[in-house]
């Protein structure tokens, strides 16, 4: 899809949201039917890419590699 999901603040928290993508949006393991609130840490599968959502910068220098499988 060409708009699969979307990460927002909605002023408190920062919110992930699919937009009907065919393959759906995974957070933290679970696929998300409705806006979810991301906690520190949370892992974002958005098509067969996984982002870290992080909400204070880390030393981690790890790379961004896409989803396997």
């Amino acid at each position: 899809s060409r708009n699969h999901a979307k990460i927002y603040f909605d002023g408190r928290n920062h919110i992930a949201a699919d937009l009907d993508s065919s393959n759906g949006t995974i957070v933290a393991g679970n696929k998300i039917a409705k806006p979810t609130k991301l906690n520190n840490g949370d892992t974002v599968q958005i098509g067969k890419f996984i982002l870290n959502f992080q909400l204070e910068p880390t030393d981690d220098k790890t790379e961004a590699f896409p989803a396997q499988g």
